[in-house]
């Protein structure tokens, strides 16, 4: 049954084989990839002329109904401790009499593009990758926000999601934490475009990327520019500024006490709305990079893949493209602090059975990325190709 995927495989507590105090040691290692973002720096990149912008975008005062809508939408799932003390489960029956306040905190952090520090803190429940993790890299973060601030989040998402849809800023080639742009709509439009190939006797030829912790390892002061870029105004990335700056984490150990607690100078907030938005404009500008995969390429959150269709005995021109698509993704992800993982990039051939067995893909031009090969796939996904 776990094999088909109708139960899930529970591993044991990492807190089983290491401390608290190494697994935080570890996370912080990731989270802390960059240097923070200076207000220094904040000031430069506000003050950078905007060009080729006509509209500005700035977050709007909420009203008492909207932050009554987000605190009922995030005690549904609120569960367990909450980092400030503050736990929904135990006031779901009067959030009507605090929304008042709350909607006046959470309209403070607006006006003044300050997030509420108390709000930066977030606890980390370890789980296991595997059976017997051998070292805190087999293991993952579950980070535990507050509650309150996760309804301030839900606010600020809706803004942003509104203001990037109705602009039309983002990629219609980017899936994920998007409505209407889901996995289904993705995978619909790489294989309806793989089907049609097919229909015309052509092969395609696919190469399927994969950054290391791209969440976790964000620059923030590269993703404040990209905010900049698309209008954001100077209160605005004050605020997502204030938002992303002086987070502090730690691990829950055994008997609920905690780590020490650990800056955090990079990435998004693990389980934080805004984050997942603020990721998917960070990585837009990778689409704008290739020069031959721009109309046929998908991305579904960190993984990125490009496709060609060609007739079987073009793949080798067709795979010259994909090398320098390959460096162009390589090269990006070098300015913009990512690392790509290349050993988990793939490369795969797709077409009829009539048109697989007249190739020889040992004999093809091999796919290269920062000189590494990277060997097609014979049976992706455990299937047929």
């Amino acid at each position: 049954m776990q094999r088909l995927g109708l139960v899930s495989v529970s591993h044991p507590s990492p807190l089983d084989h290491f401390s608290a105090e190494e697994l935080i040691a570890h996370y912080s290692t990731i989270n802390n990839s960059h240097p923070p973002c200076t207000e220094e720096a904040l000031e430069e990149i506000i003050a950078t002329p905007l060009m080729h912008r006509d509209v500005v975008f700035a977050f709007q005062p909420v009203t008492e109904l909207q932050a009554l809508e987000a605190l009922h939408w995030i005690a549904r799932g609120a569960r367990g401790r909450s980092c400030d003390g503050i736990s929904l489960t135990y006031l779901s029956q009067s959030l009507l009499i605090i929304a008042p306040f709350i909607t006046r905190i959470f309209n403070a952090a607006i006006s003044n593009g300050r997030y509420p520090t108390l709000w930066r803190t977030s606890t980390i429940t370890p789980v296991s990758k595997v059976a017997r993790p051998q070292s805190p890299a087999q293991t993952r973060p579950i980070a535990n926000l507050p509650h309150l601030a996760r309804a301030c989040d839900r606010l600020i998402t809706l803004q942003n999601s509104a203001y990037l849809e109705e602009n039309s800023l983002l990629s219609p080639l980017q899936s994920g934490f998007r409505s209407g742009y889901s996995t289904q709509t993705a995978l619909l439009k790489v294989t309806e475009d793989i089907r049609q190939a097919i229909d015309k006797s052509l092969v395609t030829a696919l190469v399927l990327f994969d950054f290391k912790c791209a969440f976790d390892t964000l620059n923030h002061e590269v993703l404040l520019r990209r905010l900049h870029e698309l209008g954001f105004g100077g209160l605005s990335l004050r605020l997502m500024h204030s938002f992303l700056s002086g987070r502090r984490q730690a691990v829950i150990g055994e008997g609920g006490a905690t780590s020490s607690y650990r800056t955090c100078t990079s990435g998004v907030p693990q389980g934080s709305s805004p984050g997942t938005i603020l990721f998917s404009i960070f990585i837009n500008s990778l689409l704008d990079v290739l020069q031959h995969c721009g109309t046929t390429a998908m991305l579904f959150a960190d993984d990125l893949q490009i496709y060609l269709s060609c007739e079987p005995d073009k793949l080798n021109d067709t795979i010259a493209r994909f090398n320098a698509d390959a460096h162009s993704v390589l090269q990006w992800s070098r300015d913009c602090g990512l690392t790509l993982n290349i050993p988990k990039t793939q490369a795969i051939v797709v077409g009829s059975d009539q048109r697989h067995m007249r190739l020889d893909l040992r004999a093809c031009s091999p796919v290269q990325i920062d000189g590494v090969t990277v060997p097609f796939q014979e049976k992706p996904y455990g299937g047929n190709t």
